[in-house]
């Protein structure tokens, strides 16, 4: 099963939804930006919302149509670190496909 991915995340122009290998819309809030994402994630067959955080980590993850997964039963300083080193590769990915400019992390 194919899914798409769309990311929702801050820019220095407002709040971004990229979908993978697609140009980014920019919306003026948060709450707008989410509410675009959903739909487009709802209307697909499988989908899923991943909204970042400033320094790229992941703060939300919604999915539409796929299996659910389970979380890590434990927190730790490495899981952590691992996910802070995992959301700036994103976010670096995802400012490489932009052509516009985007608030540091």
């Amino acid at each position: 099963m194919l899914s798409k991915t769309l990311h929702v995340y801050r820019s220095i122009s407002g709040w971004e939804v990229k979908k993978e290998g697609r140009k980014s819309r920019t919306f003026g809030t948060k709450r707008d930006a989410l509410a675009m994402a959903v739909h487009q994630a709802r209307n697909s067959r499988a989908a899923q919302v991943v909204v970042h955080r400033r320094d790229g980590r992941v703060a939300e993850l919604r999915m539409f149509g796929m299996p659910k997964i389970l979380k890590s039963p434990r927190k730790s300083p490495l899981r952590q670190r691992i996910a802070k080193a995992v959301g700036k590769v994103v976010m670096d990915r995802l400012r490489a496909d932009s052509p516009r400019d985007h608030a540091p992390a």
